[in-house]
């Protein structure tokens, strides 16, 4: 059929996505951190990534590259000891929620936002690769009064999707396509977390507004609906 995708490089695909969703979520953390330091600078920050798995090690990798200090958990040790070949400090699982950081960067399991651990958080940003990062709307105001920049896990986790969607492009993948498309993430976190503190809503609100928009702007331009039912 042709109504599938994700296929390996030797079947004409882009392969494994997991290293494109990891840079994705990199942009956006640097977009984040400019937004709230006013520097992409990694050299005094520290991240804590929860899971490293096949997308979080990818992302460790870039932060411990930029300069970052490195604080990982994960539940299976064959995964920490793949972590250790980089300058990372690991601790326990549940221990990952209590650690002094500026980005808490869930990448494994949905939900790790909630009432449970909301009032343990010590970051100033949440970024992660991981989806359903919040429990659901009811953390919009715990965030806001703790001053904590929430990026919504499916703009800033989407170089993946994005990966596997370049295979639909005529000619097929193209590496410099998706680089492109991936390295635009940063661009629109940033527009995102803007257009939070413009319209007053929280940062989750604002990026289903802003598809909406998008696709409204498409259906006028192009005289098609476009089923945006699942936004």
């Amino acid at each position: 059929t042709r109504y599938a995708a994700g296929f390996s490089v030797e079947k004409g695909g882009g392969g494994d996505p997991s290293p494109w969703t990891a840079l994705g979520v990199f942009n956006g953390i640097k977009a984040a951190l400019t937004k709230k330091f006013g520097s992409p600078d990694f050299s005094n920050r520290t991240v804590t990534v929860q899971g490293c798995g096949h997308v979080g090690i990818y992302l460790v990798e870039h932060l411990v590259k930029a300069g970052a200090k490195v604080i990982v958990c994960d539940t299976q040790d064959a995964r920490i000891q793949d972590a250790k070949r980089f300058d990372v400090t690991v601790v326990s699982s549940d221990a990952i929620y209590d650690q002094e950081c500026d980005v808490y960067a869930p990448s494994a399991i949905g939900q790790t936002v909630n009432p449970s651990t909301i009032g343990r958080l010590k970051c100033s940003i949440i970024a992660g690769a991981a989806n359903n990062v919040l429990v659901d709307s009811s953390m919009y105001e715990p965030l806001a009064q703790k001053g904590i920049l929430y990026c919504p896990d499916f703009a800033i986790n989407s170089g993946g999707v994005i990966s596997v969607g370049a295979e639909y492009n005529p000619g097929g993948w193209s590496q410099a396509w998706v680089s492109d498309k991936v390295e635009r993430i940063g661009h629109t976190i940033d527009r995102i977390l803007n257009e939070s503190e413009k319209r007053a809503k929280a940062t989750e609100v604002v990026a289903l507004e802003l598809a909406r928009e998008r696709i409204a702007a498409a259906e006028e331009k192009s005289n098609t609906p476009v089923n945006s039912a699942r936004l």
